[in-house]
């Protein structure tokens, strides 16, 4: 043990509020356990003993710190894992702030080289316990839960569970095939694919899941619910007592072929599986094993960037993983000419605006299936502007059409592998082809019908070469077939599709073959049960029951246009309630009532020349009919120029907030300050509608310590407290009332909209926000010490 502990370090990078009245427990009273060996003999009294270690040293907290190489000792799960924090930011720099002496004075001594503003997230995970914990008894729960599949939602379950403080879940299992992105990726350049901005990779890593729970480097590829066990595609069994399907959806191009991507290759199950070794999809588990730097000869990236011959590699999609896994390429050394993109032609015409909210539901619909690399057209511009100035050859609107195969190698070492890929597009005069096509094949066959009932020699013709007509008119024909389409040959060792986006063929067996619903996607209840009890989904390919369709006017019962974290945390609790443990969660579910999802939904990924790019858009776009015709209002600010600078839009929709944010630029940002934007007031943005043209950088602008603020994580609940505080005032009824007269009228609110609610604001509604807005930051001055907040007042 050791007995000093820089507590106004873990107070600005942990949440230790959560466990804690830190009033309570001054510093003195911390301490923080650095090694623990326990003999199994004693196992049963380990909270005996770590309360009388607390008893006999003073303290009241313990606090365990894991760093990379921490072993884990067996007291583990006998502490609470606390959330780390992040310093509020905009874009990734330093405040424009020095600490004060004032400052330094309430800071206390520092006995460490742990700076308690360094503004950077802590390089370790923290677990404490406190003595008040120790005398309760933390419960076992034994039931074996199977996740199947590592995506946001997956993630979001199993954290939601962990933090549970009464509670030790010993028995979860993840299925992640190919394993964790925090197992492969260390840094954000080395990322091959594009993330949701539910999870930023720090994150993850500070999650420690691997460490927590079970990992399992596996697939499920067969369900027998009577028996409650999966089947794995190592031949092997997996026993349940509740199954949880989180898989998300996947590129289909290859499995549309009837291959498989060469990634899974050497799982057992797949033995008898059409595989081309170069040909990999997107969503291959194993694309990061395959794709990383070994320094072996015959590697990929050995065989793509070595001296003599380097190979080729071409991309296939419209995706924006397509565009990440470029950059993903570029920062492994493989030199820009070595890569080939090609986009095949949109299977849908994008619209912009709609008449009604089916409408907009079925195109957002079409774009999963079919998604753009960007949503922005400019930012799509100016990446490929890059890409081309890079050397990476570009070909639009061609479809796959064969791949070629070769041998590499000699004698008994030789093997198949890719050579070459051949796309193919419709030629410009396609239709005109066409018709002539037609025509000319029904002449030929009006000669046929002809030559048949009458054989004379006349009918023939006289040709130069001593060609009948038959044969001069089939040879045109085969001619035009031939050029109604334009053929692109690319010499290519390696091959990746990101092709059209559907549900994986084997989930799609599994869910048929053990009587679950389908239809288009997974059907679910409210709780995210299934037909059988102990069988549960939630994600991207779940839709809940048509039941509701009169509860989810406006919106989509199909859960790929939800937040995946937030899926996860409501699904927690319909597990919480179907192990009795209800009454450690408030919410509750009625079997008539769809959970309320509110959280934004985004993505964003590192493209070509180290450039961050993000899209944050909120999950409700329904309308009322008269308000559905009206554009969103864009704030543009665009100083990227030469692969330097930012381009940042927000999207306001006709009342005032904030719809969708698109960020890219050469520095990074802080993700979940992106998200703090959607359905904010435009009003919060200090002017920025009025004076946008004014300001050069509105990146910086937002940067500024005014702002800072807005960015901290408990900003959006301290505005909830203040909404929940204001509406007990009679005076804002009169608001609502206002509010609910527009709306009925069709109207929104506009500029005389606020001018009129103004004057129902009294003075003292103003002071109590005020007041309440000071104590805010006067609370969390570790995290917004930039603010000069007036002492308080004596009574």
């Amino acid at each position: 043990m050791k007995k000093y502990v820089n507590l106004q370090y873990l107070k600005s990078h942990f949440c230790i509020q959560d466990h804690i009245l830190i009033k309570e427990h001054p510093k003195h009273l911390h301490t923080r356990l650095l090694h623990g060996i326990l003999n199994p003999l004693f196992a049963k009294q380990t909270r005996f003993i770590l309360r009388e270690i607390c008893r006999l040293m003073d303290k009241t907290c313990i606090m365990l710190e894991i760093h990379d190489r921490t072993l884990l000792p067996d007291i583990f799960h006998e502490f609470n894992f606390v959330r780390s924090r992040a310093f509020p930011h905009f874009l990734k720099q330093k405040w424009d702030w020095t600490l004060d002496d004032d400052q330094k004075e309430r800071m206390g001594t520092i006995l460490d080289d742990r700076d308690p503003y360094d503004q950077t997230q802590s390089p370790f995970s923290l677990a404490m316990l406190t003595k008040k914990q120790l005398s309760n008894v933390k419960i076992s729960n034994n039931s074996r839960i199977v996740v199947v599949g590592a995506s946001d939602t997956g993630l979001s379950f199993i954290e939601s569970l962990l933090t549970i403080k009464d509670i030790h879940f010993t028995n979860i299992i993840l299925l992640a095939p190919g394993g964790l992105i925090t197992m492969h990726v260390k840094h954000e350049f080395e990322m091959l694919k594009a993330m949701s901005t539910n999870y930023t990779l720090e994150e993850l890593r500070a999650l420690m899941i691997d460490a927590r729970v079970q990992v399992v480097d596996a697939k499920m590829v067969k369900l027998d619910k009577k028996g409650n066990r999966i089947k794995i595609d190592k031949n092997a069994f997996i026993p349940f007592d509740y199954l949880i399907i989180t898989v998300g959806l996947i590129d289909t191009e290859l499995q549309s072929r009837e291959k498989i991507s060469f990634g899974l290759s050497k799982s057992p199950y797949y033995k008898n599986s059409q595989f081309i070794n170069g040909v990999y999809s997107i969503d291959d588990p194993y694309l990061y094993s395959h794709f990383k730097r070994t320094g072996f000869k015959g590697s990929n990236i050995d065989l793509l960037t070595r001296k003599k011959k380097p190979q080729n590699i071409t991309i296939y999609g419209n995706t924006l993983t397509t565009i990440t896994f470029m950059n993903g390429l570029l920062n492994r050394g493989v030199h820009p000419s070595r890569i080939n993109y090609v986009m095949p032609p949109k299977t849908f015409q994008k619209q912009t605006r709609f008449e009604n909210n089916k409408q907009r539901l079925e195109q957002e619909d079409k774009m999963i299936f079919d998604p753009d690399q960007f949503e922005n057209e400019e930012v799509k511009n100016k990446v490929f502007d890059i890409m081309v100035k890079l050397g990476i050859k570009i070909h639009q609107g061609f479809t796959l059409y064969e791949l070629k195969v070769g041998k590499e190698g000699f004698g008994l070492n030789s093997e198949d592998v890719l050579q070459e890929v051949i796309f193919r597009k419709q030629a410009d005069n396609y239709e005109e082809l066409k018709i002539e096509i037609q025509r000319k094949e029904q002449e030929l066959q009006e000669l046929k019908d002809n030559s048949e009932n009458n054989m004379s020699k006349d009918m023939y013709g006289e040709q130069e070469e001593g060609e009948n007509q038959l044969e001069v008119l089939a040879r045109e024909i085969e001619q035009l077939k031939a050029s109604e389409y334009d053929y692109l040959q690319l010499d290519s060792r390696f091959f990746i599709t990101s092709g059209l986006i559907d549900i994986d063929k084997e989930i799609f067996h599994i869910i048929h073959e053990n009587g679950l619903v389908y239809n288009g996607r997974l059907i679910v209840k409210s709780n995210f049960q299934t037909t059988q009890e102990n069988i549960f989904a939630c994600g991207k390919i779940c839709e809940f029951s048509q039941r509701y369709k009169h509860h989810s006017v406006g919106k989509s019962l199909r859960l790929d246009k939800y937040n995946g974290r937030e899926l996860g945390q409501k699904l927690s609790k319909c597990i919480l309630e179907q192990l009795n443990l209800s009454y450690l969660t408030s919410q509750t579910y009625s079997v008539d009532e769809l959970p309320q999802l509110y959280m934004p939904i985004g993505q964003g990924g590192i493209v070509p020349h180290k450039l961050y790019y993000y899209h944050i858009k909120k999950n409700d776009f329904s309308k009322p009919r008269q308000l559905q015709q009206l554009p969103s209002k864009p704030i543009l600010s665009d100083n990227f120029s030469n692969g330097n600078g930012h381009f940042l839009q927000f999207d306001i929709d006709p009342n005032g907030l904030i719809e969708s944010v698109t960020y890219f630029g050469s520095e990074a940002v802080h993700i979940p300050s992106l998200l703090q934007f959607v359905e904010l007031s435009v009003k919060y943005l200090n002017k920025l509608e009025q004076r946008g043209k004014l300001i050069n950088n509105v990146s910086e602008f937002l940067s500024e310590n005014w702002a800072i603020a807005l960015y901290h994580e408990w900003f959006s609940e301290f505005r909830h407290i203040t909404k929940s505080e204001m509406l007990k005032n009679e005076l804002i009824d009169q608001v609502l009332e206002k509010a609910q007269e527009y709306a009925r009228d069709g109207r929104y609110m506009d500029e005389n909209f606020f001018e009129e609610i103004k004057k129902l604001i009294t003075r003292d509604i103003v002071e109590n926000i005020q007041e309440g807005t000071i104590e805010f930051v006067r609370e969390n001055q570790n995290h917004l010490p930039m603010y000069f907040i007036p002492k308080k007042k004596l009574n």
